[in-house]
């Protein structure tokens, strides 16, 4: 009989120390949220959907193109145990939950930025389906327009600047028409 207690009590002991230690664990994969996050793997006519709840058939409150970034401050699982980010979108302004299969964590923003050697290869993104990207003579959406880029062009990005207003800018040089300027650093994904 000693020997059935002391087997449960170490299987107890045993399971109570996982318990513990996958809580710490979910508790420390918590403390790397809010962290940005990119739309991946939509289909070019489709959109991300954000929802009201964490799971596919919860109403529906706005909508995110492939390459819109997002800002994640959470997780959840669906009850079917599929794994969902509550995310905030600032173009829109709406927050909401995503499927986390769409969405390409970029890292914790409290962690030390990645230093960029310039130049370095940029793709641009986030630009609406009947819209171009403007390249500037200036770091300011108020500079004169030189050319303007489709989503998906292909650039060099040769530095960066901030403008007066504190928006941060890239410099670079479109090899197609051969145009040097500034374009939103929000809107370029550097390679």
């Amino acid at each position: 009989m000693r020997k059935f207690i002391g087997v449960i009590l170490a299987f107890t002991l045993m399971f109570m120390t996982f318990d513990s230690a996958l809580a710490a664990s979910r508790k420390e994969k918590r403390k790397e949220y809010p962290a940005e996050g990119i739309v991946i793997n939509i289909a070019a006519n489709d959109r991300l959907n954000i929802r009201e709840k964490p799971n596919a058939k919860s109403r529906i409150l706005d909508a995110l193109d492939n390459g819109a970034r997002v800002t994640v401050n959470g997780e959840a699982n669906s009850s079917g145990g599929s794994l969902w980010y509550y995310i905030y979108d600032e173009e829109s302004g709406v927050s909401g939950y995503v499927s986390a299969k769409y969405i390409s964590l970029e890292g914790n923003p409290q962690s030390k930025p990645k230093r960029i050697e310039y130049p370095t290869e940029g793709i641009v993104i986030n630009i609406a389906a009947n819209d171009r990207l403007n390249i500037r003579e200036k770091p300011s959406s108020k500079s004169r327009i030189l050319d303007a880029l489709d989503n998906g062009a292909h650039v060099t990005v040769n530095s960066e600047a901030d403008s007066p207003g504190g928006a941060k800018w890239y410099y670079i040089y479109d090899e197609e028409s051969g145009v040097s300027g500034y374009v939103s650093a929000k809107y370029i994904e550097l390679q």
